[in-house]
């Protein structure tokens, strides 16, 4: 190929597969801040709990289910109440950590079902409507 059909030649598109659309960098930066945040508490969480039982309870802790898991609120209620009363707060964080980590990915989800629907891709909406659907039945079912 000569310099003259290279220089005449149009540069590539974003819509070529150079460059993410909008849409696929703004579930991207969704699920990079999911986990990072995510992270985070869980970090905190871990801090709390050995700021209040010291670090020997990690460190030298029975084998098997680590010392105050039968703490761990089951529950949102529950969750809610060791928050509001003060007991138990290292797991509850850890466990709102967990709950980050686990909302993410449904948010990516509603995230692009709105972004089908704007493109009126009805085919994924429904697709995508599916997916959340069977996130919500499982969710459902798992507390049952």
């Amino acid at each position: 190929m000569d310099s003259e059909s290279r220089a005449g030649s149009a540069p590539a598109s974003p819509e070529a597969g150079h460059e993410p659309d909008a849409t696929a960098r703004v579930l991207g930066a969704i699920l990079r801040a999911g986990v990072l945040i995510s992270a985070a508490i869980i970090v905190f969480g871990v801090a709390l709990f050995v700021h209040r039982r010291g670090a020997a309870a990690v460190l030298f802790g029975a084998r098997g289910l680590p010392a105050g898991s039968g703490e761990d609120p089951s529950t949102l209620g529950e969750l809610l109440d060791a928050l509001r009363n003060d007991v138990h707060v290292p797991a509850a964080v850890t466990d709102i950590g967990l709950l980050t980590l686990m909302i993410t990915p449904v948010i990516s989800v509603v995230v692009s079902l709105i972004a089908f629907a704007r493109e009126r891709d009805w085919n994924y909406v429904l697709l995508a409507a599916i997916v959340l659907g069977m996130l919500a039945l499982g969710s459902a079912l798992g507390h049952i």
